[in-house]
């Protein structure tokens, strides 16, 4: 079967360790929880632990803002074209200073006193910002996001929910650990539960559907010396 994806929300995650840890007052933890499973979605770094994202940005003065959910940038495209990213260090709209210039080859953002590279837009992103060499216009940006749902919780892919739900373990056990609450042999074998989960749930995710690996045994078999050697 081909990768079908489901979200479950965390607070079903925090709802098993109100279970498994006799929590008296699972309000306290589910804001944990929501930090926690953004933190192990970052840690397995697959495609499925987020949501993919297309939107137009407006660009004022060289530089636009990034959705309030911006995780990773795909990519980056001014109409037709498709911008180069620069990661030169001067790129301040203020240009009054020789100093402030960057005078290697190619222009820095905002900089037009070097000779470019290319005539294609540069851009570089830092702090929440998306700067380019085009002073204004509009910019289509497409992104992974971190998943939520209606009611503002992180929601995790079925394929991550047990890793997931042992990050939060771990991280529960932690500070217990720290205050002697919990034994020390408890929390690593936590932690390396989390480990381990995390490593498969990666590696189930990288694995191809069964249409992909078909396709690829296809291509093998077209570049397989003996098949053209049989044809002849």
């Amino acid at each position: 079967m081909d990768k079908i994806m489901k979200r479950i929300s965390s607070k079903t995650v925090a709802a098993q360790l109100v279970r498994d840890y006799d929590i008296d007052n699972p309000n306290r933890i589910i804001n944990a929880v929501l930090e926690w499973s953004r933190e192990a979605l970052v840690y397995i770094g697959t495609k499925e632990s987020f949501e993919r994202k297309e939107c137009v940005v407006t660009i004022e003065n060289y530089r636009a803002e990034l959705p309030h959910d911006f995780y990773k940038l795909i990519d980056v495209k001014m109409g037709e074209n498709y911008l180069e990213i620069s990661n030169r260090s001067f790129r301040m709209t203020s240009k009054n200073d020789s100093d402030l210039a960057d005078r290697t080859a190619g222009q820095s953002l905002d900089n037009k006193t070097s000779t470019p590279i290319s005539d294609f837009n540069k851009f570089n992103i830092e702090n929440g910002l998306i700067y380019t060499t085009a002073q204004s216009g509009t910019l289509g940006v497409s992104y992974y996001s971190f998943p939520f749902d209606d009611d503002g919780d992180i929601t995790v892919d079925i394929s991550h929910l047990e890793a997931v739900t042992a990050y939060c373990k771990y991280m529960f056990l932690e500070s217990r650990t720290i205050t002697g609450k919990v034994p020390y042999r408890i929390y690593k074998n936590a932690e390396q539960r989390w480990w381990s989960l995390c490593g498969k749930s990666r590696g189930d995710n990288v694995m191809p559907s069964r249409a992909e690996a078909e396709r690829l045994g296809s291509i093998w078999n077209n570049l397989t010396p003996w098949k053209r050697i049989r044809s002849i």
